[in-house]
């Protein structure tokens, strides 16, 4: 006779789950079995020791060997009976009922008896409720005295809808501590000093007695060179509180004395920015293997560098995202985009086209004359209040029995009607270079090298075509003129240079002739100094370089200067928001409100930069196909580039073999 092996038999979790249930019972019904009791405001919690032990504070009062012990009575002087009775509960059943009103009571019981489940089943909760502008602050501050996760989600939510949320009386709840930080905060900047002024001066006279000596040091953190002299003059010094503390009263006149200088003067409402679009951002790098990955480069930010407060901002993004865009500027509040994605021999090109003021992208294509076919786009220029293309194409019959390339300047007709040729420049090749630049916003400037219909080698072959948009004239200023890659206006000149060369060309308007100027005029910068595939530009005063590529690591760069051109000075500036090379770069003039917001800003990240902004834009792409390129539910990702067919690591200013050119 077989004997059948030993077996655990019965059932583990229903007999737990019954004895668990039955030590309850006996709890609630107040047993002779129950072994401690529990007092609270009078009241009684019947209990056994057995269980509650399970939490450290009852373990350490039986451990201990007290009175409470011995006596099985433990007087509480902390939280309130229905609180005590939820918290005992849940260490018999593991399972609590949380409202918002009862929530603090519980995290008060789950704190002192430290049971750690009970605060994690309350935190638990309070992710489920929704935030609003009359329930963060108490949120707030319940998280920070229990010292929860959800603090700074909720702590997010007060910042990022702070003007909405000073309006309500919870706000006047704030500690001093937390109404300086605010007050400190940069990326609040968003919100305006006159508001946080009147918030101040509220929050004071709440609790007059006992927080009028905090005003102060609240009222000094105020930066008042962000307020206007009529509103500091008109408000703030005849607010008595400001009259009554001397700190006060010096933060008001130092303020004044700096208007009365120079030093400050009146907000004229715009910013001077430079904007920084497209390009390949750092967190799709994929070490030197980023060719071999055209689906995962191209970022749509436009980052905007404010020039007299040294910082960054960001406007609504590009309507798709371009690994080397052209960007310029009208005076008049338009952003003009190019993607040089589909800048060849194309006879429509498309441009898109930002409007500043009601935050809004649209689009044209710029159609090309019959006569000019395989047309391509060099750049895109705003000038004298038209857009103009440097571009060029194969033009049927130009010359006597032949055809020939040509480069030419384009004026862009915004409704889509044939464009019209205001310049023919030069003849050009496969291995032609070409920069161009507006001048005083009337001249077209275009400096090429290895032009004609077979390359020419030597830099001083160069040729300077100038352009007058007003009176519609072509002047060719090439005699002493030499290549070199960079070419921007300073004064009333235009320099040609090359970094870290010592020699450096200029050209002068009034004189209308080229010099040389036979010294470093452009030095690297101190870091990074042979970095490739950076952005540059100049308004007129500083030269400004951005991100760029390391010639080592091959990695983007998020590091920025500044380039004095009078006093011939790098300095450093703020690091960018992320690592970019290949961006495009203009300089503007924006309305101050539409640069208020800090790049980290708060409220943006509830109110995206694309939710504010409108997209009524027409894509170069059959719609099917790019459907995932318009998907904007994702605010903080960078979409992959639609095209990287042209990759070569290589200097872009190096000239190219003319074996290479004879040989196709």
């Amino acid at each position: 006779m077989d004997i059948p092996f030993t077996r655990s038999m019965g059932n583990k979790n229903s007999h737990a789950l019954k004895l668990q249930q039955h030590l309850y019972d006996q709890m609630v019904s107040e047993s002779e079995f129950c072994d401690v009791t529990l007092l609270i405001d009078g009241i009684e919690v019947k209990a056994h020791w057995c269980v509650i032990v399970s939490c450290p504070y009852f373990q350490s009062l039986y451990d201990s060997g007290l009175t409470e012990k011995i006596s099985g009575k433990i007087v509480l002087h902390v939280g309130k009976p229905h609180a005590v009775r939820a918290a005992i509960s849940f260490l018999y059943q593991g399972t609590v009922e949380v409202n918002y009103e009862n929530v603090q009571d519980l995290l008060e019981m789950a704190e002192y008896f430290q049971i750690t489940d009970l605060k994690r089943s309350c935190q638990e909760y309070l992710y489920s409720v929704e935030l609003t502008t009359e329930n963060c602050v108490q949120l707030c501050l319940l998280c920070s005295l229990y010292d929860l996760e959800l603090y700074t989600r909720a702590f997010d939510f007060l910042r990022g809808h702070l003007p909405e949320v000073m309006k309500t009386n919870d706000i006047m709840t704030l500690t001093h501590e937390s109404v300086i930080s605010l007050l400190k905060d940069e990326t609040l900047r968003y919100v305006s000093q006159e508001d946080f002024f009147d918030f101040v001066v509220k929050w004071v006279n709440n609790e007059l007695e006992c927080r009028e000596n905090n005003f102060s040091e609240l009222f000094c953190a105020l930066d008042l060179s962000r307020l206007s002299k009529q509103v500091i003059e008109t408000k703030i010094e005849e607010e008595p509180l400001v009259k009554k503390f001397e700190e006060c009263i010096l933060h008001v006149l130092n303020v004044k004395m700096k208007h009365m200088t120079g030093l400050l003067s009146d907000d004229n409402g715009e910013r001077e920015c430079i904007l920084l679009a497209g390009g390949c951002g750092h967190h799709m790098y994929l070490n030197n293997l980023f060719h071999l990955f055209p689906d995962s480069i191209s970022v749509n930010n436009i980052y905007c560098y404010i020039i007299k407060e040294e910082r960054w901002t960001e406007l609504a993004p590009l309507p798709h995202q371009m690994r080397k865009p052209i960007v310029t500027f009208d005076p008049s509040g338009y952003l003009y985009v190019f993607d040089t994605s589909h800048s060849h021999d194309s006879s429509m090109f498309y441009v898109y086209k930002f409007q500043v003021m009601n935050q809004s992208w649209t689009s044209f294509r710029i159609k090309v004359p019959e006569s000019c076919t395989n047309a391509s786009i060099q750049n895109i220029i705003a000038c004298g209040g038209h857009l103009y293309a440097v571009m060029s194409g194969h033009f049927v019959g130009r010359a006597p029995g032949m055809d020939n390339w040509q480069s030419i300047i384009l004026q862009a007709k915004e409704d889509e009607t044939e464009s019209e040729i205001k310049c023919y420049l030069f003849a050009r090749n496969i291995s032609t270079q070409i920069v161009s630049c507006a001048m005083n916003n009337s001249k077209i400037c275009v400096l090429a090298w290895k032009i004609g219909f077979r390359a020419k080698k030597k830099k001083n072959s160069a040729k300077f075509i100038v352009y007058d948009t007003t009176d519609n004239k072509r002047m060719d200023e090439s005699k002493g003129v030499s290549w070199e890659p960079y070419m921007f206006p300073f004064e009333d000149e235009i320099m040609v240079c090359k970094m870290g060369k010592f020699q450096t060309r200029k050209f002068s308007f009034s004189k209308r002739l080229w010099y040389s100027v036979k010294e470093q005029f452009l030095p690297h910068p101190p870091q990074d100094g042979g970095r490739t595939d950076f952005s540059f530009v100049a308004n007129g005063e500083d030269l400004y370089i951005f991100g760029g590529k390391d010639p080592e690591t091959k990695k983007p760069l998020d590091t920025g200067y500044k380039f004095s051109l009078k006093s011939k000075a790098w300095t450093k500036l703020e690091n960018m928001p992320q690592a970019l090379m290949l961006s495009a770069s203009c300089v503007a003039k924006l309305p101050a409100d539409h640069v208020k917001c800090h790049i980290s800003c708060p409220h943006c990240s509830f109110e995206t930069r694309k939710s504010q902004a409108i997209y009524n834009v027409e894509y170069p792409y059959d719609e099917d196909d790019y459907d995932e390129y318009t998907d904007y539910s994702y605010d903080d990702d960078d979409f992959p580039s639609d095209n990287w067919d042209d990759y070569h690591d290589y200097d872009p200013y190096d000239p190219y073999d003319d074996m290479w050119f004879q040989g196709i």
